[in-house]
């Protein structure tokens, strides 16, 4: 099958360069112009058994071709604007969103789009470093797609996923449950981006009680909206003062790359994501009345960062 994927960055990547060479697919990068002209080859790196991949010659072009059968968004979610959904406009083919989305994302691109839209909740843990993609495949993840009016061309998607060695499933309420897991633990990623990384929301008491209040509130909120993914209500059990700062110090010794990781993807890089995310999250928990404070003063402090 034909599978057109917007966006080559890290997690674009990965599954883009696993289905062209593993599941033996046909793969095109739809990338802004200057990105387009460029070959460079695509390495991936796969942390945990040192497995290298490269795709010497991905093909980049900028508009999604017509004959796609599948389209793949990777971009981030401040970029899920006009601009992508102009990109879409010009083919009719199903449209599996791996971007993070807020319901009011979702009605916008269903509003533009129709209702081709299928929310994802990618199973992939990547980022760039020194030209290549590192990249985990978590074992307790799994590419969750939409199944809820699923044409034949998503089922080929799944077992094309499976075959390029990425769990996958097709499954009802993805959307729900993205946003839930999303709402779960991101008051941490905005304390740490107001810091500007681990050691330094460590060294704030008042920063890092805020991003811990945070996620109480933010469990509050999540349990209006769906049930978050197993893998994120583990991850929670540890988001407190002391557990907290014992488990990063255990990551810092026993994984300090996905220490690295952490910085790199819910930190600054991201701020403008993160910004968004934190007015969506106020704006869900007034309509969902649930407490809010301490969104409020994570955004605050967000708003002070340069």
């Amino acid at each position: 099958m034909h599978i057109a994927i917007v966006g080559a960055g890290a997690l674009g990547a990965v599954y883009g360069v696993r289905l062209a060479l593993i599941a033996k697919q046909d793969v095109t990068f739809v990338v802004r112009s200057a990105r387009a002209t460029q070959s460079a080859a695509l390495h991936l790196e796969k942390i945990d058994n040192n497995e290298k991949l490269t795709l010497d010659s991905p093909s980049y072009v900028t508009s999604v071709p017509e004959n796609a059968d599948v389209i793949i968004v990777t971009v981030r979610q401040d970029q899920i604007d006009s601009n992508l959904i102009s990109f879409l406009a010009t083919t009719p083919a199903p449209v599996v969103v791996l971007t993070p989305m807020f319901p009011e994302d979702m009605k916008r691109l269903e509003a533009s789009l129709g209702s081709r839209i299928f929310p994802t909740m990618p199973s992939v843990v990547s980022y760039e470093k020194n030209g290549a993609i590192r990249y985990w495949l978590p074992k307790s993840a799994t590419t969750a797609i939409e199944s809820e009016r699923a044409p034949a061309s998503l089922l080929d998607l799944k077992k094309n996923l499976e075959a390029a060695g990425i769990t996958a499933q097709m499954k009802k309420g993805v959307l729900a449950e993205n946003v839930a897991t999303m709402v779960s633990f991101m008051p941490i990623a905005f304390a740490l981006d107001s810091a500007g990384g681990i050691d330094a929301l460590l060294g704030d008491k008042e920063l890092l009680h805020l991003g811990i209040d945070g996620v109480k509130e933010a469990r509050e909120l999540a349990k209006k909206i769906g049930q978050p993914s197993s893998w994120a209500n583990l991850l929670l059990k540890f988001v407190g003062g002391f557990t907290l700062k014992a488990g990063i110090a255990v990551a810092k010794r026993t994984s300090p790359e996905a220490v690295f990781y952490v910085e790199e993807h819910f930190g600054r890089k991201l701020h403008v994501q993160n910004m968004n995310m934190a007015q969506w999250m106020m704006k869900l928990a007034e309509e969902h009345k649930t407490p809010s404070d301490t969104l409020r003063a994570l955004y605050t402090r967000l708003n002070q960062v340069r």
